[in-house]
């Protein structure tokens, strides 16, 4: 009997381990011709968790030179949020990461209507 529940703990035990399994968010932020844009600003939140404490500046970054952004968070569902500059329009999407090796990647789409830099 003891062994039995002793059992039961430790399946309820690593199920709840493996639901809080940190690998990670990854992933590319391109031009719509698969360029890597630099310096794009990139935000991701747990939209499960009501608190601030999900919001924070851990899971904000930049991209770096080759297009790169990544974020240490448990496996489950996000919001991101990517914004590069004047030239493309800013990308939202829920996703969410089973695991380490999946990598996004987000192809900004062109503004239309750019904004013309003034001197």
């Amino acid at each position: 009997m003891r062994a039995a529940v002793l059992m039961c703990l430790l399946v309820v035990a690593f199920q709840s381990f493996a639901q809080n399994e940190v690998s990670g968010v990854h992933g590319l932020v391109l031009r719509p011709d698969g360029k890597p844009i630099e310096g794009a600003f990139v935000l991701i939140r747990d939209y499960q968790q009501l608190n601030q404490g999900f919001v924070s500046d851990r899971w904000e970054s930049r991209t770096g030179a080759d297009g790169s952004f990544s974020f240490a968070a448990p496996n489950g569902c996000y919001d991101i949020f990517v914004s590069g500059n004047a030239q493309f329009l800013p990308f939202t999407q829920r996703v969410c990461v089973k695991s380490e090796n999946q990598v996004l990647k987000i192809k900004l789409k062109p503004d239309p209507h750019p904004m013309l830099l003034q001197d």
